[in-house]
């Protein structure tokens, strides 16, 4: 099992770069997201190392550690009760309110939150006897509100991206349809609209075929009338002259 992290002395900080002395407090389990600049990073490793010295040379005492991680133990799960048992009461609160407080209440959060699962997910997450929300830094302080915050932001931040995944998703599906419903709209109607003009032209190609085959032989047995009318007269007009 491999020891703490050795401590570097005063004369060694100073010679370190800022990308070390980040490196070492992250070693020693120290919170380094907040340090920007060399000179906080050095006077957090100095103050760390003083008080793990300080801590050796006048605080350890045999079972010390022991009994402080016990009663972190104790109190992490004390508060990961409490918070349980603040994610029970407002799930029963949702799950007594009545249709329209839920309508309103999914209308202020989104339709589509699934806040209940959310709360659901959040309280498994603090039954589980894993939960990582216990850290020992410098002189054994437990760090519980800090953890629980990142760990409850991650778990939100994740069922938030699910849930926002999702609506995006069926909003896109929602767009995509209406879309593809309104160029189906767009095309059927130019393809009726031509069938209608090819077919509206055939039935007139037919009409007016129909009435000119109409017209033609009316013409044709008007003049053939006049024909058989006037050949009829010159053949009765020789027959008489004959007989003179």
């Amino acid at each position: 099992m491999e020891g703490p992290p050795a401590l570097p002395t005063e004369e060694e900080v100073e010679g370190m770069t800022f990308g070390m002395i980040v490196e070492k407090l992250k070693a020693l389990g120290i919170h380094t997201a907040d340090l920007e600049e060399k000179k906080d990073a050095k006077e957090r490793l100095l103050k760390t190392i003083k008080e793990v010295h300080d801590n050796i040379a006048t605080r350890r005492q045999p079972g010390k550690i022991t009994k402080t991680l016990q009663q972190a133990i104790s109190e992490n799960k004390k508060k990961r009760e409490g918070l349980t048992q603040i994610c029970n009461s407002i799930l029963e609160f949702v799950d007594s309110m009545e249709d329209d407080d839920k309508q309103k209440m999914e209308e202020l959060f989104g339709q589509d939150l699934e806040l209940q699962v959310i709360l659901e997910n959040v309280r498994t997450f603090l039954q589980n006897d894993d939960c990582p929300i216990l850290v020992v830094v410098g002189k054994e302080k437990i760090q519980l509100k800090i953890q629980l915050k990142i760990q409850l932001k991650k778990q939100l931040k994740k069922q938030l991206k699910k849930q926002l995944k999702i609506q995006l998703k069926k909003q896109l599906k929602k767009q995509l349809k209406k879309q593809l419903k309104k160029q189906l709209k767009i095309q059927l109607k130019k393809q009726l609209k031509k069938q209608l003009k090819i077919q509206l032209k055939k039935q007139l190609k037919k009409q007016l075929k129909k009435q000119l085959k109409i017209q033609l032989k009316k013409q044709l047995k008007i003049q053939l009338k006049k024909q058989l009318k006037k050949q009829l007269k010159i053949q009765l007009k020789k027959q008489l002259k004959s007989k003179k």
